[in-house]
């Protein structure tokens, strides 16, 4: 990433003590949500949002919430293959990738393909504790192919049609190797 090294960037658990006021991701809504939801939620236990902060600046936020996903008959089969007697099961463990943003002032640093979606899948992945075989989404209709490239398919189940102009639930399978990070992303401090 060009003028910013990865390993400088640090994952945080927001808090009161972060000044939110200058993101600024080009999105209402969703500075919105950061400005002024996000405390909320992880208070309320809804969603836990991590910020990605390099020399002081917030680069991006993503917000984090427990899933359940259920896949249609077809995708079980696909997903679940030579794995014995899982196909019965009608919802899958998932980790819900709920907001995430990128400050606009660096646009074009691809900060969520190589920072925060590396960041939520190596998450994901190590958590010992909990088992999580999907992160899921839900994207806005042009968002789609941003996310297809970086692996995650859209949902099949009825549950998640699509409607016009309604986000698009897509899923990534923890177990299918995702697009290599051109670096590690950042470890999460406390």
């Amino acid at each position: 990433m060009a003028g910013i090294p990865l390993e400088r960037i640090a994952a945080v658990k927001l808090s009161k003590v972060y000044n939110l006021s200058d993101f600024d991701c080009d999105d209402a809504d969703t500075n919105d949500f950061l400005k002024n939801d996000a405390l909320v939620h992880q208070d309320e236990m809804i969603a836990t949002t991590i910020l990605f902060i390099y020399d002081d600046k917030i680069l991006g936020f993503c917000s984090l919430a427990a899933d359940a996903i259920k896949l249609s008959d077809d995708e079980r089969v696909e997903c679940i293959k030579d794995r014995g007697d899982l196909k019965h099961y009608p919802q899958y463990p998932a980790l819900k990738l709920a907001r995430f943003g990128r400050d606009k002032a660096y646009r074009g640093m691809q900060i969520g393909k190589n920072v925060i979606i590396p960041w939520v899948i190596g998450y994901a992945k190590n958590l010992d504790e909990v088992a999580i075989r999907f992160i899921t989404l839900d994207a806005k209709p042009k968002r789609v192919p941003y996310y297809e490239e970086l692996r995650f398919v859209q949902n099949e189940h009825k549950d998640y049609k699509k409607k016009e102009d309604r986000p698009v639930s897509m899923r990534l399978d923890l177990r299918v190797p995702p697009m290599a990070p051109t670096a590690s992303p950042p470890n999460l401090r406390k």
